[in-house]
């Protein structure tokens, strides 16, 4: 398998932690586009067939247990916790256990931003 290319600030953020990390680099650098995706995913915007539509990278970190999943998802956070401010730490959320709970955080997501100054915001990193 060829070596992926990690591109940009973030590709080489992540070059520098790899010798460190006990995930790999790939499942890092993805994690942190997500991140750094949906920060964006409101304000920059892309043209497809005449259509703007947000920049968003929809990713999974899929393996078996203990093979690197968290580190790499953490290992991300670290790469873009900075630069996105208080981003992730009001965005992410963990213990949904059915698409039921899923839904039910979601709408009170939605329900606590809707009176804020930029509207509902239902984007959540579970």
């Amino acid at each position: 398998m060829s070596t992926p290319v990690l591109y940009g600030p973030i590709g080489r953020a992540v070059r520098r932690i790899a010798p460190f990390l006990e995930a790999d680099p790939l499942g890092v650098y993805v994690a942190a586009l997500s991140f750094w995706s949906a920060a964006i995913g409101g304000s920059v915007k892309v043209s497809s067939r005449g259509n703007a539509r947000p920049v968003l990278i929809w990713s999974a970190l899929v393996a078996g247990t203990g093979r690197g999943k968290g580190t790499a998802l953490r290992a991300a956070h670290h790469v873009v916790d900075k630069a996105l401010g208080r981003f992730l730490a009001t965005h992410t959320t963990s213990g949904i256990t059915s698409g039921a709970s899923l839904v039910q955080h979601l709408w009170d997501q939605q329900e606590a931003t809707s009176e804020t100054e930029h509207g509902r915001d239902v984007r959540t990193f579970v």
